[in-house]
């Protein structure tokens, strides 16, 4: 058994023969087949992040991917929201070419946002959260502000 200070200096080691370690991971958590980040419910990654700050790792891309799947699925209330005051502005003859333009660049501005989170988030530059839900909450913002604007 070896034992080493924080400048991964050897301070002392002991021979043995046999001995008996206590380890917190069972045989069976190694076995488990490991699915990919974006292939886990929402369930397993919340677990599997609790274990790896159990064990003492980094969990940040982990937080991102959970952040995610949370965050992506408002996208369609989001762009609902955008898309009524879009609506009202359109009038009645507007051409349907341009309002499926202008729909299909909203999302895919929103798409596109969300993917740029996602690699911020991965790469440590900002927190999980911040990364994935900035992201909806200018979109967010920007649905109301474009109703007070067309009601004036």
């Amino acid at each position: 058994i070896r034992t080493f200070n924080g400048s991964d200096d050897e301070i002392s080691a002991q021979p043995f023969d046999q001995t008996v370690v206590d380890l917190p991971d069972k045989p069976s958590d190694f076995i488990k087949e490991q699915k990919e980040l974006p292939e886990r419910s929402i369930a397993e990654l919340m677990l599997y992040v609790q274990q790896l700050k159990k064990n003492g790792l980094d969990c940040h891309k982990e937080l991102v991917e959970l952040h995610n799947k949370i965050a992506f699925p408002f996208g369609c209330a989001i762009l609902a929201l955008l898309g009524v005051p879009w609506g009202w502005s359109m009038g009645k003859f507007s051409g349907v070419i341009y309002s499926f333009g202008i729909c299909l660049l909203v999302g895919l501005a929103y798409i596109g946002g969300m993917q740029i989170g996602h690699t911020i988030g991965d790469s440590g530059a900002v927190p999980p959260f911040v990364a994935i839900w900035s992201i909806n909450l200018i979109f967010a913002a920007i649905g109301p502000v474009m109703i007070f604007r067309r009601n004036r």
